[in-house]
């Protein structure tokens, strides 16, 4: 008796990515296919498989296993018939995977295997056809199961039963891959490692399911492990978080690291681990630390979910550190935060859920006077990067991958004036180099919001204080007239004498000095390393003005600025000017003019006594 059987169209489910394509329900399936509408294949009965890596990266060294489910024949009339793999092994491995997919809460071994074996083809295409369908209309767990955690049960069983895949194929890192000489039918794609820098980069495992019904089908493998990017957050000029940032020492340096968890479906924990690691002029501030899931729940609504300092871990010590870590977050399973959190599951409940959530930590540190060593390039960096659980088979134990190290970089400048003389020549450097001048720096034109220094020990040179609380010192300029300031930031300052050398007066006004970097217009390609090259501070510039006074009038003055770019040093003179003298002064014409004066103002005095008289 002749059966008909809807035809499926392209099928794909691809775990990790999240990616299905439905299948059309199986109403019914041809296990006796008639010769009159079912015709034996044409000779070339092979067909491809392409993957495209889309946004996974490069598949060059990932490797793949091909295992056969369903073999497919098709006849005229589009009627097509399924067959369990002519293998007996393999079949009971489909079998399996259905029954436990469907009664998760069996355990028995025996019992499995017994009620396994009597699933029929037409129970398998059906059971798997309507978790598609569960899985097209947002319902995962349709026969207490989901499409994809079926992916993953009947993968462990394949892996399990020692079945050899029908084709092994390894990415050569070409713009698509091809899977070639395969027969017409259903199939299982497993990626079974990362790809061959994997010294550097490992990912997660993606699993796939392709119908070849219609010869050859293409996959877009996209994503199948998280990934990391970190981010500095840039005060001036509305700049906000990017890779790149100034800095006065002192100074709290936020950060930010984004995180998008793949498809977690078929693990029963999920493990996520930040391993940091700042440049020693960098404090890191563990109470600083927020961490905040936001994604989508039921009925597409979004949540959002801050995690609690039980939900996750900090580790400072170095004994729990590896390599060259600063400091770690852990967070242990974000599977069943997400489960509890954001879809309302109970707890110690397995399910599956769409996933996709984004993870938000931000965190401080503190740009400290060890910065004061290196001002200019190359910067101070900080990377990150994200181990995760990479092999369900662990539930979340054992197996992990990493992503590459994300690095940002902050900068911080500095300032090299000289104190000099009125000039005598039209070059102000050839004038005498003043000392005891005394100087303090203001953030305001108003000098009340005074910025706090202390001296360098050795030095006449003075760093801006990383605790602006604890009081500091006035900058006194030596010998060489120098004035060094190190630790400032891109913007405006103002430095105001407070005591000029004796026989000089300061200017009217404090000096006010403008710092400007210039960085890359995309502010968001940073690569470690580069803050020693031309691509990331591109330019430091600044002006310097103040009024001062001389000939009985006021003048402003604005001296040359010179910049070294290395140093992030910008450098320029400060006149002061001697006090004028009293023309007489000294001369014997003074002590008559002011004999006479003195009888004039006698006489006049005795006059009015007279008169009073």
């Amino acid at each position: 008796m002749k059966r008909n059987l809807i035809r499926p169209h392209y099928a794909l489910a691809c775990l990790a990515a999240s990616l299905v394509v439905p299948l059309t329900t199986i109403q019914s399936v041809q296990a006796n296919p008639s010769p009159v509408l079912l015709n034996e294949q044409p000779a070339d009965t092979t067909c491809t498989i392409t993957l495209n890596p889309a946004s996974s990266g490069s598949l060059k060294g990932r490797k793949f296993n091909v295992y056969s489910i369903f073999d497919v024949t098709t006849g005229t009339g589009g009627a097509i018939n399924y067959t369990f793999t002519d293998n007996a092994t393999t079949q009971l491995a489909i079998q399996k995977a259905i029954y436990k997919s469907r009664y998760s809460s069996v355990e028995d071994d025996t019992k499995i295997a017994e009620e396994a074996g009597k699933i029929t083809i037409a129970e398998a295409l059906k059971y798997i056809s309507d978790l598609q369908e569960g899985e097209k209309a947002g319902d995962t767990t349709s026969q207490s199961g989901s499409f994809r955690g079926f992916s993953e049960i009947l993968r462990k069983e394949f892996v399990s039963a020692g079945i050899t895949p029908v084709k092994e194929y390894t990415g050569q890192g070409g713009e698509s891959e091809q899977i070639t000489g395969l027969n017409k039918g259903y199939y299982l794609i497993d990626e079974v490692t990362g790809p061959s820098d994997a010294a550097e980069r490992s990912y997660g495992k993606s699993l796939c399911m392709v119908l070849t019904v219609d010869g050859d089908e293409t996959i877009d493998v996209k994503g199948v492990y998280p990934t990391v990017e970190k981010k500095i957050q840039e005060d001036d000029d509305k700049v906000g978080w990017n890779d790149i940032g100034d800095f006065e020492i002192g100074q709290t340096v936020p950060y930010r690291y984004l995180t998008t968890i793949p498809n977690i479906s078929g693990y029963k924990t999920y493990k996520l681990i930040f391993h940091d690691k700042m440049d020693p002029a960098l404090a890191f501030q563990p109470d600083s630390i927020s961490i905040k899931l936001t994604g989508q729940a039921d009925a597409g609504q979004t949540k959002d979910y801050t995690l609690t300092s039980d939900d996750y871990k900090v580790y400072t010590d170095p004994e729990d550190l590896t390599g060259e870590d600063s400091f770690k977050i852990q967070i242990e399973d974000i599977k069943g935060i997400i489960d509890r959190k954001i879809y309302g599951a109970a707890e110690g409940s397995v399910q599956d859920y769409p996933y996709g959530q984004k993870v938000e930590i931000i965190y401080n540190a503190k740009l400290t006077t060890a910065a004061a060593a290196d001002p200019g390039k190359p910067g101070f960096e900080n990377h990150v990067c994200l181990e995760y659980s990479n092999n369900p088979d662990s539930d979340g134990e054992g197996d992990t991958g990493t992503t590459p190290w994300d690095t940002v970089v902050a900068f911080t400048f500095q300032v090299d004036a000289v104190k000099y003389g009125e000039p005598e020549t039209s070059d102000p450097t050839l004038s005498k180099k003043l000392a005891n001048a005394k100087f303090q720096l203001f953030r305001d034109e108003d000098c009340t919001d005074q910025i706090q220094l202390q001296k360098m020990e050795g030095q006449n040179a003075y760093v801006v204080q990383a605790d602006q609380d604890s009081g500091g010192v006035d900058i006194v300029t030596d010998g060489t007239g120098k004035i060094q300031i190190i630790g400032l930031d891109h913007g405006t300052y103002y430095l105001n004498e407070t005591q000029a050398p004796d026989g000089y007066h300061a200017p009217l006004t404090p000096l006010t000095l403008t710092i400007t970097a210039t960085y890359p217009e995309n502010r968001n390609e940073y690569e470690a390393g580069q803050g020693d090259t031309e691509a990331v501070l591109k330019e430091l510039a600044a002006t310097v003005s103040y009024i001062e006074s001389y000939d009985g009038q006021s003048h402003e003055a604005k001296p040359e600025v010179e910049v070294d770019l290395d140093e992030g040093a910008v450098q320029f003179p400060v006149i002061n000017r001697t006090g004028k003298e009293l023309p007489l002064t000294g001369s014997n014409t003074a002590w008559i003019s002011l004999a006479t004066g003195s009888v004039l103002v006698l006489g006049g005095i005795g006059l009015q006594k007279k008169k009073k008289n």
